[in-house]
């Protein structure tokens, strides 16, 4: 199944945008929150269901039970942290993402606590639970499409 996604207006990135919120806390409107202060141990991650360009990515956030959260600042992209998530729980206003138990439970992560509060992170979803995705549109009524072709840092955008 086919996903739509807004592309950062900054030529090159490609970014859901989210703010970092305090730690454990429900997220107000485009805001995320990690739930331990040491990011690379949160038990969770809830996100507002609209991103901070308040627009709802609500089916996006929920098309799959199972993947990869990946979250990287916009700024430092080399700062980020990759969660494997198990369960995908919903809200009156965002969406919980929860990872099986271990330590540290992040996949991969530029240090334990590579965001700080107020700082403007990107999200994407590696769904692998063979559901495929929800057909999301996040532009607010155009179309855009990602190709396979170009570079991950300049790839081609087809309106």
């Amino acid at each position: 199944m086919s996903q739509k996604f807004i592309i950062d207006k900054d030529p090159g990135n490609f970014c859901i945008p989210y703010v970092v919120s305090s730690p454990s806390v429900s997220p107000a409107s485009g805001r995320l929150s990690f739930y331990n202060s040491d990011v690379q141990s949160s038990t969770q991650v809830s996100n507002s269901k609209t991103n901070f360009n308040n627009k709802s990515i609500t089916p996006y956030l929920t098309g799959s039970n199972k993947g990869n959260l990946i979250i990287s600042s916009k700024d430092f992209p080399t700062s980020h942290v990759i969660f494997p998530y198990v369960e995908v729980t919903e809200g009156t206003d965002h969406v919980n993402f929860l990872f099986a138990t271990g330590s540290p439970v992040a996949l991969s992560f530029s240090s334990p606590v590579p965001f700080s509060g107020g700082e403007v992170v990107c999200i994407s979803l590696d769904y692998n639970d063979g559901t495929g995705g929800g057909d999301v549109d996040i532009q607010g009524g155009k179309d855009i499409w990602v190709t396979g072709e170009g570079s991950t840092s300049n790839p081609y955008i087809v309106p």
